[in-house]
């Protein structure tokens, strides 16, 4: 993942509607495992459409916060392949899927090394 997003180190999302595309991955976990199932409302196959990258949480502010306590590692979002929304629907449910920062947990154990 590391040498794909230094083409482009500045970027915070990755969007791509296309049967083909696969999100990249912060783990060793294939996007094969992350199995979207069917769509809930036509039956149809759900595909990536948009990954938001970890370099989101350091431009990150809630609520003025400056360094707000979120870490993840990958939120990848899938919808329906034939995008069946009905007419006068405002929105419909997708499957999204957050990982966890795999360093999230040697950061919490330096942090407590710290504090003791």
């Amino acid at each position: 993942m590391q040498a794909r997003l230094q083409l482009c180190p500045q970027q915070l999302l990755r969007y791509c509607r296309s049967a083909s595309a696969s999100p990249i991955l912060v783990t060793t976990n294939k996007s094969e495992d992350l199995d979207p199932g069917k769509c809930q409302y036509c039956g149809s196959d759900m595909m990536f459409e948009l990954q938001i990258l970890p370099t989101t949480v350091s431009v990150l502010k809630i609520n003025g916060e400056q360094d707000p306590a979120i870490e993840f590692g990958n939120v990848v979002v899938y919808t329906c392949k034939e995008s069946c929304w009905k007419e006068g629907v405002g929105w419909q449910e997708e499957k999204v899927f957050v990982m966890p920062d795999p360093d999230e947990v040697l950061f919490r154990a330096l942090k407590s090394k710290r504090n003791v």
